[in-house]
């Protein structure tokens, strides 16, 4: 896009109840969309993140599901692990990330944090929504889908930002508003 370049990195896939991620549907209604179920008849959805590179600036946004797997029985299970490789292909090392957002701290978006008891982006700034998803999830530990420890990698090392804070030139924060243009957000 212009001088910017979106690169989506892969980690894994998730199979999840389709009835159960969208409850207002039913068995029926997905009949004419076969095409996003497995075998099984479950929803399939890609887990990853994106990397923006701009001007000398390479930024990730979400870190994926990490090295593991994950099985909700009856409601989703997934497989991640990827990301490092997708990364790699994509020419970039884990030293030359100079920011990190993190869209919310659900596990599917923080999953490599850490990698080897390290931050896995050691050069990073790393970016929140808010301060009080960051209090939430230090202070609730057992709901569903929790980021886990390597989250705790971060206490005193992320800043907060908004919606239309700049991230890198081109690359804003957050959903358009009213009164600047949409461009290049996520």
């Amino acid at each position: 896009m212009g001088d910017i370049r979106l690169t989506y990195l892969p980690d894994g896939e998730g199979h999840l109840s389709a009835t159960g991620v969208f409850p207002a549907s039913t068995e029926v209604s997905w009949q004419p969309h076969h095409q996003w179920l497995d075998d099984d008849g479950w929803w399939v959805a890609s887990i990853g993140g994106f990397l923006i590179e701009t001007g000398d600036r390479k930024v990730l946004v979400d870190l994926g599901f990490g090295d593991q797997t994950f099985e909700a029985p009856g409601f989703a299970r997934a497989q991640g692990g990827r990301y490092l490789e997708s990364l790699k292909q994509a020419g970039v090392l884990p030293e030359q990330i100079d920011t990190v957002v993190l869209t919310h701290l659900h596990s599917d978006h923080t999953g490599w944090i850490s990698h080897q008891g390290s931050l896995t982006f050691p050069n990073a700034t790393y970016l929140l929504g808010s301060d009080e998803e960051w209090t939430f999830f230090q202070e609730h530990t057992d709901v569903p889908f929790h980021p886990g420890e390597s989250v705790r990698d971060l206490e005193n090392r992320f800043g907060t930002t908004g919606d239309g804070q700049l991230i890198a030139p081109g690359s804003t924060f957050g959903r358009p508003t009213a009164t600047r243009p949409a461009t290049n957000r996520w």
